[in-house]
């Protein structure tokens, strides 16, 4: 009797969901590659109106985000959404990043995307979104906690960051390693960081010498391998947390005449990276694909708006560029 009343519960708990969630409109997990999210829900649907979002983007000095601000636009004119930017000169400027945000949300736009420069610095505005019903799409680098968002779009940083210190391995055999950290408080600094930083304590033949602030800048991370240099000018590997200090990193190698001696990694892609590994350089990078990334992240929005449920995370993954 017990069971019978146990598999009676279970079947109209199974037909409950099915109501709840016809079939191309939901997701069956909470975190979930976009190859699989595109294979349950298919293609985006057919869009009930011109909807106008907000996209709050990191800085665009950066050519990253340059590629992300193409993506979107090139993704937009295709479903023929407005869009509405804002981006900020540096990417310590959390005052301004959250300036521009309020100003999206006096706007009424139907959804926002947005890539934070750290954990909590747009909180006030994004609990001003949520209770006036706007969605929210984490787009990258620091994650949203402390208030609702419809998905988190991100990259396996950790991973990525973890085979990079395998490649270094592979690649120079023994040697001293450094790390070229990212912005303090970013989420995508401390796990990319600590994804080399963790393997390479696991690799006997690495020894990591340092690991430093870059803050994302170029100079800062040419700066910080000429003085790591001073002290071992025996340095065999440099790891960044983004191409733009990689290119950094390479110009101080050379500029020591030391550019068959260092092996340099970055993670992005960008395109300046790219025709340096093609020229030649002692260079690799995890290629992001940030125009795919940010139509991607566009797409997201449009699903949501259009009434499909999306799972909590949704991740993408690197390529490896090298010579």
């Amino acid at each position: 009797m017990k069971m019978r009343r146990a598999t009676c519960i279970m079947g109209l708990l199974l037909l409950l969901t099915v109501v709840a969630c016809p079939v191309g409109q939901c997701v069956t997990s909470e975190s979930m590659f976009i190859d699989e999210l595109e294979k349950e829900l298919g293609p985006v649907p057919k869009l009930s109106k011109k909807y106008v979002i907000g996209v709050v983007l990191k800085s665009t000095i950066n050519e990253f985000w340059q590629d992300i601000e193409k993506g979107y636009k090139e993704t937009g004119e295709e479903y023929g959404v407005e869009l509405i930017f804002g981006s900020v000169p540096t990417e310590q400027d959390v005052v301004g990043q959250l300036d521009l945000t309020e100003t999206m949300i006096n706007r009424n736009v139907d959804a926002l995307l947005v890539s934070p420069l750290t954990a909590n610095c747009l909180i006030p505005a994004l609990e001003r979104a949520y209770k006036k019903g706007i969605p929210i799409i984490n787009v990258g680098d620091a994650q949203v906690t402390e208030v609702p968002t419809v998905t988190y779009l991100r990259f396996d940083e950790y991973q990525t960051a973890s085979s990079a210190a395998e490649l270094m391995a592979k690649t120079i055999g023994s040697g001293k390693v450094m790390c070229i950290e990212g912005l303090a408080g970013a989420t995508i600094t401390a796990l990319r960081r600590d994804g080399f930083v963790d393997k390479v304590k696991t690799i006997p033949q690495l020894e990591l010498v340092a690991s430093l602030p870059g803050n994302w800048d170029r100079t800062m991370a040419m700066n910080a391998v000429l003085d790591t240099m001073k002290v071992h000018p025996d340095l065999k590997g440099v790891f960044t947390a983004n191409d733009t200090m990689a290119l950094g990193a390479l110009a101080a190698v050379e500029s020591l005449g030391k550019s068959d001696q260092v092996f340099i990694i970055g993670i992005d892609g960008t395109d300046e990276a790219k025709a340096m590994i093609k020229e030649g350089r002692r260079l690799a990078t995890f290629d992001a694909n940030p125009t795919k990334f940010a139509s991607i992240a566009l797409e997201l929005a449009l699903r949501h708006l259009e009434g499909q449920t999306l799972p909590k995370e949704v991740k993408t993954e690197y390529k490896l560029i090298l010579q």
